[in-house]
């Protein structure tokens, strides 16, 4: 089972779909999205797995989500309306991420794998982490990371100051 590009393509193992389905309750999720409902039959993502089989046959992926979905809906009352306290965000500059990427010194500057440096520093260290636009409230926050701040404007500053003196 290749994915195409030399590798191996992994199925998700016994239980892991719905220890996912699970770990996003418990994190506040409002609803589930799953990438395929179907194995494609021809082409690179054939080898990406669904949940129904390529022939459209339920089997265990799809079992899998079905008997999670109906957990969840008898533990509602747990998770429901619940909702994660995050203690630290990312914001994201859109702009700042277009400056570093067009206008990068060296091949090696890659904002994406930045960003992901930075959001995995704290999440192994247990740390929630919500990802906001630059106009987004900043109050609730201790922990705020701005990534690669290459373009800033001064309504951003001021915003930040008076986050800072909070």
């Amino acid at each position: 089972d290749s994915d195409g590009a030399g590798g191996r393509a992994q199925q998700p193992r016994p239980g892991q779909i719905r220890l996912w389905c699970f770990q996003a309750a418990a994190r506040g999720a409002s609803g589930l999205c799953f990438l395929r409902w179907r194995t494609a039959v021809a082409g690179q993502e054939m080898h990406r797995s669904g949940l129904l089989d390529s022939d459209a046959s339920p089997r265990r992926r799809f079992d899998e989500v079905r008997e999670a979905i109906a957990e969840l809906q008898r533990a509602e009352t747990f998770w429901a309306e619940r909702k994660t306290e995050c203690v630290a965000a990312i914001l994201l500059s859109y702009d700042s991420r277009w400056a570093v990427e067009s206008c990068a010194p060296a091949p090696v500057v890659d904002f994406g794998r930045h960003l992901l440096t930075v959001y995995a520093a704290l999440r192994t260290r247990g740390i929630s982490v919500d990802f906001l636009r630059l106009d987004a409230d900043l109050g609730p926050y201790p922990l705020l990371v701005l990534p690669m701040p290459a373009y800033v404007d001064h309504h951003l500053v001021d915003r930040l100051k008076a986050w800072i003196h909070n």
